[in-house]
Parts: C-alpha cells; sequence; structure tokens
C-alpha cells in the first residue's frame, strides 16, 4: 500500500529532474554561445569589480570611489563601444580586497576564474545544506544542476556578479544558528554588508526579536572590517564610500543602474503598478509603508521553527530592500531549500512550488526582459513569503537565539 502512495510522488520527482536537466542545458547554451562571448569582452558587470580590484593592486586605493580614476582604469582594462560612461564599483571597500588577486590577470582570464570560483560557491552552498537536499535530489550536489536551471543564477553568471558570495554568506549564518552559535552567525552577517540593503533589514528582524547575541557578534564583525579597510586601503576610502553613496541616488539611472521597475521587490512591484497614477513621491511613500510592515511581520513570528524564522526574515529582506536586482534573486536558493525540506501546511507547500518552479519558465523570463518589466516578477519573491507566513507555527522548535 505505502509504495502504491508513494509512486506518484517519486513519478513526480523523476519528471522534475529531468525537466531541471533539460533547463539547465538549455541555460548552459545561452551562456557559453552569446552570453560569455560578450562579457569576456567587458559588457558584463564583472567590469566594476576588476576595476576595483586593479585600482587597489595599483596602490590607488584612496581614490577607489572617484569616478575618473575608474573611468580611466575601465577604459583601459575593458573597454566596450556601447559604454559612453563609467559602470561604477558601488560596493563596500573591503570587498575590492576580494578582487586584488583577479587584478593580477588579463580582464579575460580573470573573469573565467570568478566563474569558476562561483561554481565552487554554489557547490560550498549545496554542501552546508546537504543535509536538507536529502528528501528532494538523488545527490546534494545536484543543487548546482537546479541553481543553472533558474532564471537568476543564469544572470549572475553571465553578468559575472557577486551575488552568490552573499549567499554564501547568508547559509553560514544559518548553519552558525542552527548550532546554537548566534555570536559568530552575526560576526558572518556583517561580512554581507559589501551590500547593505540586503543586510540591514535582516539586522532590524534581530533587532525586533531581541535577538542580541547575534546583533553584537554583527557589530563586531563590522567594526573588524572597518579597522581590516582602513588598515589596508586607508581612512580615506572609508568616508569615500560614504560620500559615494550619498551621491548615488543623484546619479543618472545609465550609470548607478538603478532602474526601479527591474528591481524584484516592493519597490518595483509598486513603482510598476502604481507610476501612472500617482507620483513617484507617493510611491516612495507607500514602498517605505509596505517595506516597514513587511518587516515587522516579519519579526513577529517568533514561534516559528528557525527554518521557516530565518527564510521568513530573508524574505522580508529582499522584499524591503532598496535595490533589488535579477542576479540578487540567486538568494531565494535558502528559502526554497529549507522550505521544500520544512513546510508542513499544505497552502504553504503548494504556495512555495508555484512561487519556486515560474523561475524555471524560461521563455517568459526573457519577455520581461524584453520589455523591461523584471519588477513583475516581485509578485514571486512576495508568493514565497507567503508560503512561510501560511505554515503552521511549531512552537515546540527553538528559533532565532536571543
Amino acid at each position: 500500500m505505502g509504495s502504491t502512495e508513494n509512486k506518484p510522488t517519486s513519478e513526480m520527482r523523476r519528471l522534475a529532474l529531468a525537466g531541471i536537466f533539460v533547463n539547465a542545458g538549455v541555460h548552459i547554451v545561452l551562456y557559453v554561445l552569446p552570453l560569455a562571448p560578450f562579457a569576456i569582452k567587458g559588457y558584463a558587470d564583472f567590469a566594476s569589480f576588476y576595476t576595483a580590484g586593479r585600482i587597489v593592486e595599483s596602490g590607488k586605493a584612496a581614490d577607489l570611489y572617484d569616478y575618473e580614476t575608474q573611468w580611466q582604469v575601465q577604459q583601459e582594462c575593458c573597454r566596450v563601444p556601447i559604454r559612453s560612461s563609467l559602470l561604477p564599483y558601488v560596493h563596500a571597500a573591503y570587498e575590492a580586497l576580494v578582487f586584488v588577486p583577479l587584478a593580477l590577470l588579463p580582464y579575460p582570464a580573470a573573469y573565467v576564474v570568478w566563474t569558476a570560483l562561483n561554481v565552487g560557491v554554489l557547490l560550498l552552498i549545496a554542501f552546508l545544506l546537504r543535509q536538507y537536499l536529502r528528501p528532494l535530489l538523488p545527490h546534494w550536489s545536484l543543487l548546482t544542476v537546479a541553481a543553472v536551471a533558474s532564471f537568476p543564477f543564469l544572470i549572475m553568471f553571465a553578468q559575472g556578479q557577486d551575488s552568490l558570495l552573499l549567499a554564501l554568506i547568508y547559509s553560514a549564518v544559518f548553519v552558525f544558528l542552527k548550532a546554537g552559535r548566534p555570536y559568530e552567525a552575526g560576526a558572518c552577517l556583517s561580512m554581507g554588508m559589501f551590500k547593505p540593503q540586503l543586510v540591514v533589514p535582516f539586522v532590524i528582524v534581530l533587532l525586533l526579536r531581541k535577538a542580541w547575541k547575534p546583533i553584537f557578534g554583527f557589530l563586531l564583525g563590522a567594526i573588524a572590517l572597518g579597522i581590516i579597510s582602513v588598515a589596508t586601503m586607508g581612512e580615506s576610502v572609508v568616508w569615500g564610500y560614504f560620500e559615494f553613496l550619498r551621491k548615488f541616488d543623484r546619479m543618472p539611472a545609465e550609470i548607478s543602474g538603478a532602474w526601479p521597475k527591474q528591481m524584484l521587490n516592493l519597490r518595483g512591484l509598486l513603482a510598476i503598478l502604481l507610476e501612472r497614477f500617482v507620483s513617484p513621491e507617493i510611491v516612495t511613500g507607500l514602498v517605505v509603508l509596505a517595506s516597514i510592515a513587511v518587516i515587522w511581520i516579519a519579526s513577529r513570528r517568533n514561534d516559528d521553527n528557525l527554518e521557516s524564522q530565518f527564510s521568513f526574515a530573508l524574505t522580508a529582506t529582499m522584499l524591503a530592500s532598496y535595490h533589488f536586482n535579477s542576479h540578487d534573486a540567486v538568494l531565494l536558493i535558502l528559502p526554497a531549500v529549507l522550505g521544500f525540506s520544512t513546510l508542513r501546511a499544505r497552502p504553504a507547500k503548494i504556495t512555495l512550488y508555484v512561487a519556486t518552479a515560474s523561475w524555471f519558465i524560461w521563455p517568459a523570463m526573457f519577455l520581461l526582459v524584453k520589455y523591461s518589466l523584471l519588477g513583475v516578477l516581485g509578485f514571486l519573491v512576495v508568493a514565497f513569503a507567503v508560503a512561510f507566513w501560511l505554515e503552521t507555527p511549531r512552537p515546540e522548535i527553538s528559533g532565532i537565539a536571543g
């Protein structure tokens, strides 16, 4: 009787796995043929990271956030005909240290090495989450295939982005919390501050939960990173970063890449839905209110298990983030894996299945790219949050340590 009941489930898993392999094959072909050759020539976002590495390696770290310095280096290392203005490096100074070794290589070789490192990071994430992958995949390493089959990972690899580093950091944060080591979890979280918009909302959730141990670890880690930045690059680069952030929103979108309708968060969704009907100021106000509401709701789920608590907080962070591009959606790998393994309520599981499967419909994704409507995908991020909100609380399992 049991084997008969499990047969449809096993059949569905085999079909899903076959679909994943087909989609991964399509994405690999798209990457190898049209996308990677353009990226190697300098069209990808990786050019900004390589530029930062070159500036620091050349001993000009004090000018890391100087527009003219970045532009001059970019013209020398990865100039492309269509780029008439700078592709700026906009992350914290300490992250530039990661790209210094790559800056010693020619740009095409550096891009290839960075791609290989990203594959390694993806494998490491799969290894860290292996206990949750056992019920889902024949082997934990197949998570790399499933990831490559999804739209955000294709974009991330094609652009040579650093979003997977942040996914690795959040994976380590979860592992430390699960092991009952909140101080280490907080210190690890501070390392993600190269993308503060995708860390600060999570920290606010911790504050609202009064999770003081992770917060203390986070503060110590942030101080350590500040000291490392000053010691290796000088005090001026730290202040230069804050000055650069202050000016960032006043830059033309062609330079900053900050297109609200292309963001997969509340900002992108509300910009698409309301921009024709109300003023930009009202849209901004509604985004702020909606973000506060999402963060507050995530912080109230104090009686859930750690997997649901963590996933809900991370998904809320994505929705409330000020900038959240398609490659940043690789962060959804964590709530997807944790959710498929631990969600029990039927409405929650169905919602998560639909929200996850949608990322694999690549023809629909490319239509959204073509018509500059990627912000519509914010609905899928909302669906992830809804899935964990629908989950039945299990108060007997402890959550994020305070």
